[in-house]
């Protein structure tokens, strides 16, 4: 092995046209899978969160592929409509108030109340 002049070992350079093995790298770390995994739907604007199996591929979501092409169909327009165009719907159900007892209450059965 050659070393610098600081002692340090350096690798030899090679001559061209002349392959030589070079020393064996580590073998890279295969990426850990994060799990579970959060992404958001950029169409819906809504949280995904998805768990994976050790093979790396999607095993559950939450919500699920049916529930994610549910919200898809019902979607709202990204665009706001113009005020001539939105949809009719009906104003808020008013509650009637509820009625006030009797101011006073009537006689007990029994009770003479001419005295």
């Amino acid at each position: 092995m050659i070393r610098d002049a600081a002692g340090v070992p350096v690798l030899p350079l090679r001559a061209p046209g002349r392959a030589e093995a070079l020393p064996d790298a580590p073998a890279p770390q295969p990426t850990p899978v994060v799990n579970p995994r959060l992404r958001i739907d950029p169409a819906l604007n809504i949280v995904v969160i998805e768990f994976r199996d050790e093979a790396g591929q999607v095993g559950l979501s939450i919500p699920t592929p049916r529930e994610l092409d549910a919200y898809r169909r019902n979607a709202a327009p990204a665009e706001p409509q113009p005020d001539g165009e939105r949809e009719a719907t009906a104003p808020p159900a008013t509650v009637p108030p509820a009625t006030a007892p009797p101011a006073t209450a009537p006689p007990a059965t029994g009770t003479d109340v001419t005295r």
